[in-house]
C-alpha cells in the first residue's frame, strides 16, 4: 500500500500543541498552477519552499503561510492554496516545531509512557522520497524536545522514573523501523538509564515493526531495507 503525504495525521499531532510552524521544502517536476484567494498564480518546474504557521487545540486552524518557487513569492492565508502547492511536492524535506501548553502525555503500548514538560518546544524533522502520493522515508525522522527534554516511564516500573529521572534527548525513526532512544539519567544511574533505553528502544521498535496500531506508519518505511540506511529506490 503506498504511503501519501495526506494520511499524515497533521490534524491530530497538531490538537496536542498550542501552535507551531512548519518548513516544507520539495520539487515541482511539472509547473503548476494554484489559485490563491481566486487568483491563479503559476509556479514554474524546480525548487519550491512553503513556510507555514498554525493554531493547535480541539480545532487546529492554518493561520499564514509564505511559498517561495520559481515565478512565485507570496505570503497568504489561502490554506486551500497553500495545500495545493504542497500536494504536488515530490522528494520532501519537512521540519516542524511546535508548543506545548500544559504537559503532554503520549502512550506508546505496552505500559510504555512519554511525556513532554508544559511550555516545551518539540521539533520533528524528517526527508521523504517520492510523488507525493507514494513517498518513503530517505533519512530517519528525528524528534527532539528543548530543555528538560522528553520523560519516559514504564507502568510496571514508575520508581526507575523517580529514582533515576529519565529525560530523552532525541528519538529516532529510522526508515527500517528501528527506534532509537538517545538520553541520560541523573548521576550514577546514567549507566543503567543508558542499558533501560536500549531496551525500549528494541521494544518500540517491535511496536512499530509488528502492531496494528503503527500500521499507517509502516506505509512510510522500507522494512525491508538493512540497518538505518533505506535501501535504493
Amino acid at each position: 500500500m503506498a504511503a501519501a503525504l495526506r494520511d499524515l495525521p497533521l490534524a491530530r499531532w497538531a490538537s496536542r500543541f498550542v501552535e507551531g510552524t512548519v518548513q516544507i521544502s520539495g520539487r515541482l517536476p511539472r509547473a503548476i498552477e494554484p489559485s490563491f484567494d481566486g487568483v491563479p498564480t503559476p509556479i514554474g518546474i524546480g525548487l519550491v519552499r512553503v513556510a507555514l504557521n498554525f493554531i493547535g487545540g480541539e480545532t487546529p486552524a492554518f493561520a499564514e503561510g509564505t511559498v517561495v518557487g520559481p515565478r512565485c513569492n507570496l505570503t497568504t492565508a489561502d490554506g486551500l492554496g497553500v495545500a495545493a502547492v504542497v500536494d504536488a511536492l515530490h522528494d520532501v524535506g519537512l521540519c516542524v516545531e511546535a508548543r506545548t501548553d500544559g504537559e503532554l502525555q503520549v502512550s506508546l503500548g505496552h505500559g510504555i509512557e512519554a511525556s513532554v514538560p508544559a511550555e516545551g518546544v518539540v521539533t520533528l524533522s524528517a526527508v521523504v522520497e517520492g510523488p507525493p502520493d507514494a513517498v518513503v522515508l530517505a533519512t530517519a525522522v528525528e524528534v527532539s524536545v528543548a530543555g528538560q527534554g522528553i520523560g519516559v516511564r514504564h507502568q510496571q516500573a514508575r520508581w526507575l522514573d523517580g529514582l533515576a529521572r529519565i529525560r530523552i534527548r532525541r528519538v529516532s525513526l529510522h526508515p527500517n523501523g528501528e527506534v532509537e532512544l538517545d538520553g541520560s539519567g541523573a548521576g550514577v544511574m546514567d549507566w543503567a538509564v543508558t542499558n533501560g533505553l536500549r531496551r525500549a528502544s528494541s521494544r518500540i521498535t517491535e511496536l512499530v515493526r509488528d502492531s496494528p496500531r503503527f500500521e499507517r506508519l509502516r506505509a512510510f518505511l522500507r522494512l525491508d531495507s538493512p540497518g538505518g540506511t533505506p535501501s535504493p529506490a
